[in-house]
């Protein structure tokens, strides 16, 4: 999980009553965290990633988001990185 994880566990004890969000490019988990109590769910369609935020957030719980999304329609300036542009 690289630097990302960890360090969102340090910023959300560092300040315990703001939100804290982490974008990784990990995999598919929001099955798993289920089993652990936390929120997890899927989102294929883009007009539900604000929806799914919106929940994760009210549900007070960790969460994770799977977002999935088709790598030929990555913005621009994330396909000119992924390119060395």
């Amino acid at each position: 999980m690289g630097f990302c994880f960890p360090a969102a566990l340090g910023a959300q004890l560092a300040l315990p009553d703001v939100p804290t969000l982490v974008m990784v490019g990990d995999g598919d988990f929001a099955e798993m965290v289920k089993l652990f109590g936390a929120h997890g769910e899927r989102v294929e369609d883009p007009t539900r990633v604000r929806p799914a935020l919106e929940a994760a957030f009210a549900s007070g719980k960790p969460a994770v988001l799977d977002v999935i999304i088709d790598r030929n329609e990555f913005p621009r300036s994330v396909h000119a990185f992924y390119q060395g542009n």
